[in-house]
């Protein structure tokens, strides 16, 4: 009997170290989850126009390359006349 007792006194006590374990570690995620979604979602702007920007520099690029490409087609037929 005195076994018994000694085991349930411990899994009693086990079980409240594991609600307050948990109720910490709920807390540390409502914390810090918030924090997380609070940059992610700054960073996530941030990322988005930076997207935007190299898209356009790349536009601006591949026309440019078109421009040299025709003017060196251009000076070539100029040279060949």
């Amino acid at each position: 009997m005195y076994l018994f007792s000694l085991n349930l006194l411990k899994v009693r006590f086990l079980e409240a170290q594991n609600r307050k374990l948990a109720n910490e570690l709920n807390t540390l995620r409502d914390r810090w989850g918030k924090e997380t979604e609070r940059i992610k979602a700054m960073y996530e702007v941030e990322m988005e126009q930076l997207r935007r920007l190299l898209n356009a520099a790349e536009k601006a690029k591949a026309e440019l390359e078109l421009r040299i490409n025709s003017m060196e087609d251009q000076l070539l037929d100029a040279q060949h006349l």
